[in-house]
């Protein structure tokens, strides 16, 4: 107590502001909120794997997918997974110093050019469940460079012209040096930007799907909102489960306020005599859209590092002009070549896409509706190269348009959809469009 009058305002961290305020929006999240369901699920289908691994039981259809438009906050959600996952294994919370529970699942990073093959998802498995095992195994390899561990039963480094390839160690090899009996953990193997994966992943998501290596090993995939697509044309991985896919969207206006609360609460901020609204204001702004609650909250830390830390002398009117700053400038950043072509044509699909949305064929119609109502008019034409489809696809790629809950399409961020149907009322002569200073700098929708 201070005189009686309260308790002592610790003091701020300005340091942490400011540096928060420089932290660009590709990042982890520091202040993570919601997706509760989706982190449940990925911890139930790793049960799941174990409890029949344990039993000596084939676990087919592992794989998940996390998908959703750049910005919904795909990549924090595999490190909050990590984080989660190993402060189990730490003891953090409360949990046992000693060791992990028995069932936590065991996170493994990959870059998904790693799944050209199965060496390196070997590796990276077996070098974490059991390293000396794994050294002992590379000590007895040929001495061939392409050799490598084969985990999943494919030829080690077997690569397009290599015909020399050393045989890889089977999948009963391996089982039999660490047998299923002994994983107390299964394994998550998380791969980000799937969306970019190639034909040549094939094999390996296949055989990590099928499940024939007998072990508990689940793949966690996350990607941009085609990535399903992807998956089932380029990879060939066709048959997901109707849970297997989690489209991620807007958080609740609850969850976007409990982020800014804490980072608040973080940075010690002293909120006397300031106006309560300020988590509920910045919710609002960004839509719920995790990466423009990032910039929000980005664009206060600075405002707040300014002011000493005192929310009530922070220059609020700097605040949301920084805050539509960095709206205006990822929406630029989304905005492909293709669109700013078509931009025209992409205002007409949006205005023309029912509010609860669309299903693909519908939205295609309307593309081909509107094009050829217009054919004589070049900023109404698809994008050289393009159909329908193609160019359908491409705004589901570029977070356009986003599959909701019913399954339908919509467009995930009002805002956005503003921006979008702005851009396409400006004629394509009359200079630049929305969202273009002169030389192409970005601005505020």
């Amino acid at each position: 107590m201070a005189d009686g009058k309260g308790p002592l305002q610790e003091k701020a961290d300005i340091e942490g502001l400011e540096a928060f305020a420089g932290r660009g929006d590709r990042r982890r999240a520091l202040f993570f909120v919601g997706r509760e369901r989706e982190i449940a699920a990925v911890e139930k289908i790793c049960a799941r794997a174990l409890e029949a691994t344990s039993a000596g039981e084939r676990f087919e259809g592992a794989t998940r997918l996390v998908q959703g438009a750049p910005g919904a906050g795909k990549t924090s959600l595999l490190a909050e997974l990590a984080r989660r996952w190993g402060d189990r294994a730490l003891g953090v919370g409360g949990q046992d110093p000693l060791g992990p529970p028995a069932g936590t699942p065991l996170p493994v990073m990959l870059e998904w050019g790693s799944l050209h093959s199965g060496e390196e998802v070997a590796q990276a498995i077996l070098r974490l469940l059991a390293p000396k095992r794994e050294e002992a195994y590379r000590r007895t390899r040929t001495g061939d460079a392409s050799g490598f561990l084969g985990l999943l039963g494919l030829r080690a480094g077997a690569r397009a012209g290599s015909s020399t390839a050393p045989p890889a160690l089977s999948i009963e090899e391996l089982a039999h040096a660490l047998p299923p009996a002994e994983w107390t953990r299964p394994v998550c193997l998380m791969v980000d930007e799937i969306q970019q994966a190639e034909p040549e992943a094939r094999d390996v998501l296949s055989r990590l799907h099928q499940g024939n290596h007998g072990l508990p090993i689940v793949p966690l995939l996350a990607g941009l909102g085609s990535s399903q697509d992807v998956l089932q044309g380029r990879v060939g991985l066709t048959r997901l489960d109707i849970d297997a896919v989690h489209d991620l969207g807007a958080l609740s206006p609850a969850e976007a306020c409990e982020a800014v609360e804490a980072m608040l609460l973080e940075y010690k901020v002293d909120r006397t005599g300031a106006p309560a609204d300020w988590p509920d204001r910045l919710a609002e702004l960004s839509d719920g859209w995790p990466q423009h609650l990032h910039n929000g909250m980005r664009a206060l830390a600075d405002g707040l590092a300014r002011a000493g830390g005192r929310l009530a002398d922070v220059d609020a009117g700097a605040v949301l002009d920084r805050e539509e700053e960095l709206r205006g400038r990822a929406y630029w950043a989304r905005t492909s070549p293709e669109m700013r072509v078509a931009r025209r044509l992409v205002a007409a699909v949006l205005a023309a896409l029912p509010e609860d949305g669309a299903d693909d064929s519908s939205i295609v119609e309307e593309i081909d509706r509107q094009t050829g109502a217009n054919p004589d008019l070049a900023r109404w034409r698809l994008p050289e190269g393009m159909n329908s489809r193609d160019f359908m696809g491409h705004l589901v790629h570029r977070g356009v348009l986003q599959r909701g809950p019913g399954g339908l399409f919509i467009c995930p961020i009002p805002s956005f959809r503003r921006y979008l149907l702005r851009c396409g009322t400006v004629d394509g002569g009359a200079g630049p469009a929305p969202g273009e200073r002169d030389g192409g700098a970005p601005v505020s929708p």
